[in-house]
């Protein structure tokens, strides 16, 4: 039985993975952005000049894209954490993990240190309190 507590720790984190979702879905906006607008964004993050061929235009819509999809399946997920707390823990694992290898993809790829350094940092962050607040759920299937 959840306790009080529990319930309220549940939904916390419930909240927090909506907030992370409503994040990724946004990405879905850079799928449509003219090309000049992508350009002019990826300069003012300081990461230099877009490059112009169909492999980077490919991959910085389609990552958006797949971000989106990514974050409308979390979000449906957070609406039933108890059900399938399994998969929502999993799922936040391998968020944590994925931060672990974005500091060596991000190294490899010359970003910037403020971006090195933020990225992960969110990510691992972001996953150990998820993780801690669910630490104490049980499942629907667990009893």
């Amino acid at each position: 039985m959840t306790t009080n507590r529990n319930h309220r720790k549940e939904n916390l984190a419930a909240w927090l993975l909506r907030l992370d979702s409503v994040a990724h879905i946004l990405a879905a906006v850079v799928v449509f952005l003219p090309q000049e607008t992508i350009a002019q964004l990826h300069e003012r993050l300081g990461l230099g000049v877009f490059p112009d061929s169909p492999i980077a235009w490919y991959l910085a819509r389609g990552l958006s894209a797949y971000y989106a999809m990514h974050g409308t399946f979390v979000l449906i997920l957070s609406f039933h954490i108890r059900r399938y707390l399994r998969l929502v823990r999993l799922l936040v694992r391998l968020f944590a993990a994925y931060g672990l290898l974005m500091v060596f993809v991000d190294l490899q790829a010359a970003m910037p240190t403020w971006w090195v350094i933020a990225e992960p940092a969110f990510i691992l962050v972001f996953s150990a309190t998820v993780l801690m607040l669910l630490a104490d759920s049980t499942s629907e299937s667990d009893g």
